[in-house]
């Protein structure tokens, strides 16, 4: 599922008449929730939703899985005050790969950064992260 962008209907952000502008978070969210950018859970429903107060609750989280080793299951917590500029984020570059690594301060793995330069879609935010070390692949 494509998430609406500037212009689209359903849009989750808007401008007031002095300029600023506003999110919908509750929509921004149920958009990426629909579009599988992210996952929801309670933190006790295994090794990804982990509490340290070990009180348990909901969290929700982006998937970037497979993006900095292979065949790991990996996801980054969504603090609240982080959906507006991740729903941005996976508008403007087509998926939530940018967020995730400026979220960590850590490069994407060779291949994925590969293919990210190759389509274009490499930033100057991205290219100012740390180099990754090389190890072959």
């Amino acid at each position: 599922m494509k998430l609406p962008s500037e212009n689209e209907e359903g849009y989750p952000f808007w401008k007031s008449k002095d300029g600023t502008e506003y999110c919908s978070e509750e929509e921004a969210l149920a958009l990426m929730l629909k579009a599988d950018y992210l996952f929801a859970g309670s933190s006790r429903s295994g090794p990804f939703f982990v509490d340290e107060s070990g009180e348990g609750g909901t969290e929700v989280t982006v998937n970037c899985s497979d993006l900095f080793d292979w065949a790991s299951a990996d996801c980054e917590r969504l603090p609240y005050d982080q959906i507006g500029p991740l729903y941005k984020s996976i508008v403007r570059t087509g998926g939530s790969t940018e967020w995730c690594c400026l979220r960590r301060k850590m490069r994407p793995q060779g291949p994925v950064e590969r293919r990210m330069r190759e389509s274009g879609r490499w930033t100057d935010a991205l290219e100012a992260l740390p180099e990754r070390e090389k190890r072959g692949i």
